[in-house]
């Protein structure tokens, strides 16, 4: 699974990034009109070699793409954005009543990296960055910034919703 970097997805020539990830179809519910809705989750990161032509639908080869493992900055930079997830978490549970499903609580800095990103809800620019960082420690500085920006953004939201709240008198 890729995402489009330009063109249309359907019915047009579609350049899709590099970098993407292996779609793994944990749920499958079938529509009458012989559609399915899928549940996937992400699995290794690949990198396009060479676009294959001749086909219906889009196929590439494609290089599989290894993390770096942990440096020591890295456990320093989970435990930063480990507080920044739980902030924002609780921003959007503010917002919109609901709680992320995302564990927030992981010591493991990849594993952190990969949850932070798959919670975070921003422009699909980020969250292509995100994916194309081999660097652990890369990825959760970039995840930290994103998450102060956003908490930043759901701190003025829920102001400006308590600002337009009908204010009641008592007399």
């Amino acid at each position: 699974m890729v995402a489009i970097r330009s063109g249309a997805e359907v019915g047009g020539q579609a350049e899709p990034e590099r970098v993407g990830t292996v779609a793994i179809t944990t749920k499958r519910v079938p529509l009458p009109d012989g559609r399915s809705h899928l549940l996937v989750t992400g699995g290794r990161r690949f990198q396009i070699t060479r676009l294959l032509t001749g086909t219906p639908y889009p196929r590439a080869q494609v290089d599989f793409l290894d993390d770096q493992g942990p440096d020591p900055a890295s456990f320093i930079l989970a435990s930063e954005a480990g507080a920044a997830l739980r902030r924002y978490a609780a921003g959007l549970a503010r917002i919109t009543g609901r709680t992320p499903s995302a564990n927030p609580n992981s010591t493991d800095p990849i594993l952190l990296s990969w949850v932070i990103a798959s919670t975070l809800m921003v422009e699909l620019a980020h969250k292509q960055a995100l994916l194309e960082h081999a660097s652990v420690s890369a990825r959760l500085r970039q995840e930290i910034e994103l998450l102060k920006r956003e908490v930043t953004f759901l701190d003025l939201e829920l102001a400006n919703r308590l600002q337009r709240a009908p204010s009641f008198d008592r007399h």
